[in-house]
């Protein structure tokens, strides 16, 4: 394999990004590396050693990877970038490159926001790919600083759905630090899914609480259970002006063809019985107007079927049902 095959490949591993040392170790000399980048073929980042082939897309992602390789190999991506990273909600649109590293290296380079950090455990050090990023239960501490409750919420419930926090891991990391400013918004975000949140079968549910409220949502109730005309008990995850049935259904439970099979008979009983049902697969609920979409969809249906008038709003659809529940 020649030297742009070497180079090939290890940039295939980096979102197509490499550093002057690694050309060095494919076999560039210094001298060709600085004709192939004045010659425009090759493309500095940072106005540092990082390079990119001329052309590659300035992606989130290429940007990312670029100002880690800049910084050096003790950066470690954090708060909003380590968030996007994790795909936790309403974080999927920012460009800022946020980055922490050990105290005593804090480099100053434009467009890369570099914290410094004094307790940093290893375990809170995770890989992501190519990336070293903040484990989930850090991240959400560290957001609890620079974000608001409902979106901590949302985060929080998602790292749950990811098998990636816990409440006790993150209570525990309230604990190892607790002079941090934001530890009384994570306290309030645990003490709401531990208590309002008691009733929910799913991390899912969850999320999708969330969102409705989010929206504006109201008339509906929580994990309710229905006894059907076949004398048959069944819980639904949201009943809205009581008798629409929204479930929300998570891969990793009703992905399964037996339990969709299940789910299926169990939708053809609730609209045998006079309900109408509809369904969020979770990762929907990262879609305001797909669930509005939804809602709305479900309460016109439940007006036709009953009679009821529906006025709609910019968000929501509220019923003028007296049937609604509350």
């Amino acid at each position: 394999m020649d030297r742009y095959g070497r180079l090939h490949r290890v940039a295939a591993s980096q979102a197509g990004v490499w550093t002057r040392d690694q050309a060095r170790a494919c076999g560039f000399a210094d001298s060709r590396i600085d004709r192939l980048v004045a010659g425009g073929a090759w493309v500095r980042w940072f106005d540092g050693p990082v390079l990119t082939a001329a052309g590659t897309p300035a992606s989130w992602e290429v940007t990312l990877t670029a100002a880690c390789l800049r910084v050096g190999e003790d950066a470690v991506v954090a708060r909003r970038s380590a968030a996007r990273l994790w795909r936790l909600p309403d974080f999927d649109a920012g460009e800022a490159i946020e980055l922490v590293v050990p105290r005593g290296h804090t480099p100053d380079i434009a467009g890369i926001t570099v914290r410094r950090t004094t307790w940093l455990e290893d375990h809170e050090v995770v890989r992501f790919g190519h990336h070293r990023v903040t484990s989930v239960t850090r991240t959400l501490h560290d957001l609890a600083g620079v974000t608001d409750d409902r979106t901590l919420l949302l985060a929080a419930a998602e790292g749950y759905r990811l098998g990636r926090t816990d409440p006790l891991r993150l209570i525990a990391s309230v604990h190892a630090r607790p002079r941090l400013p934001g530890n009384p918004r994570v306290r309030r975000v645990l003490e709401q899914l531990d208590d309002r949140f008691r009733r929910t079968r799913a991390v899912s549910e969850i999320v999708g609480i969330v969102v409705l409220d989010d929206l504006g949502v109201t008339g509906y109730r929580v994990n309710v259970r229905l006894e059907l005309t076949s004398g048959r008990r069944v819980e639904v995850d949201v009943l809205l002006d009581g008798r629409g049935v929204l479930e929300i259904n998570g891969e990793r439970y009703h992905g399964d063809v037996l339990r969709r099979r299940a789910d299926r008979q169990r939708r053809a009983e609730l609209e045998a019985d006079g309900y109408e049902v509809a369904e969020l697969w979770v990762h929907e609920l990262t879609d305001r107007a797909r669930v509005r979409e939804v809602v709305d969809d479900l309460r016109a249906r439940v007006a036709a079927r009953t009679g009821a008038v529906v006025l709609r709003v910019p968000d929501v659809t509220v019923s003028t049902s007296t049937t609604g529940s509350t």
